[in-house]
């Protein structure tokens, strides 16, 4: 569990870079133009959003984007990638699909904070609630005593997504970013693909919670379409599943690893 206030690795000695005490500093992204891809996703990790980590980083999906290959029909398709974190997946899953994306809409609950400066502090607001306080040496997660600091200060918005997926929104017509909770309805076309990717996770939801997502996740795939879900667990690496959608629920049609650890929320077992 992430505590209200970690150390700012950059801003201390390597000995005390530990990953239970220290966070990467998010303040870069208040200029992207200075970060590679890499930097960009260390930093997006930082943040903690409607109770889920953004940690993410390319490379992760190579085996589930090759299973999906293999069971998608060779036509233009609409994929929504719900959960995007900073969109680094994203983007290796359009390249992966090439010709058979007809639509691709990357979706989260948040794609953008605004930031408010006081000095070398940064504070971190999705809306109107303060996510965290940056300084040069901490990270606080629990800031609302410090809020009044930045009352007045202008705000910036700062995008959590790659900026090689926001150029690909504003130049390929077939791709788009969309402002979407999972637990809501889908206001998008029906889609012939849905994943979800790190997000369906009991760390994070109960069970009703999740039944909850998958319910909408049923009602925006089309008749025959395909739910995939992906998931990274430390030392154990790449695992997940695709489900076909039938009438009633989901079937398991393929498994990368040791598949989902929903799997039996998925299809009912």
């Amino acid at each position: 569990m992430r505590v209200p206030v970690r150390l700012s690795a950059p801003g201390w000695p390597a000995a005390l870079r530990h990953p239970r005490v220290s966070g990467p500093d998010p303040r870069g992204l208040l200029e992207p133009d200075g970060l590679d891809a890499e930097s960009f996703s260390r930093a997006v990790s930082a943040f903690r959003l409607g109770g889920t980590y953004r940690t993410t980083a390319p490379g992760r999906h190579v085996q589930s984007n090759r299973v999906l290959l293999d069971h998608v029909p060779d036509r233009p398709l609409t994929v929504v990638d719900v959960g995007i974190s900073d969109g680094s997946t994203t983007l290796e899953l359009l390249d992966a699909l090439g010709d058979r994306v007809g639509r691709l809409f990357g979706a989260d609950r948040v794609l953008a904070l605004t930031a408010r400066r006081r000095g070398r502090w940064v504070a971190f607001f999705d809306q109107d609630r303060c996510v965290l306080v940056a300084t040069r040496h901490l990270l606080l997660y629990a800031p609302d005593a410090l809020v009044p600091l930045f009352a007045g200060a202008p705000g910036q918005r700062v995008s959590l997504v790659q900026p090689a997926l926001e150029r690909r929104a504003r130049t390929d017509e077939r791709v788009a970013l969309v402002t979407h909770d999972v637990f809501a309805p889908w206001p998008g076309p029906p889609a012939d693909v849905v994943r979800l990717a790190n997000l369906l996770n009991r760390t994070y939801f109960s069970d009703a919670d999740i039944g909850r997502a998958l319910s909408q996740c049923h009602r925006m795939i089309v008749p025959d379409g395909l739910l995939q879900l992906v998931e990274n667990r430390p030392g154990l690496g790449e695992q997940g599943a695709l489900y076909r959608r039938g009438e009633a629920g989901f079937v398991r049609v393929a498994q990368v690893g040791a598949g989902s650890d929903v799997d039996g929320l998925v299809v009912g077992d």
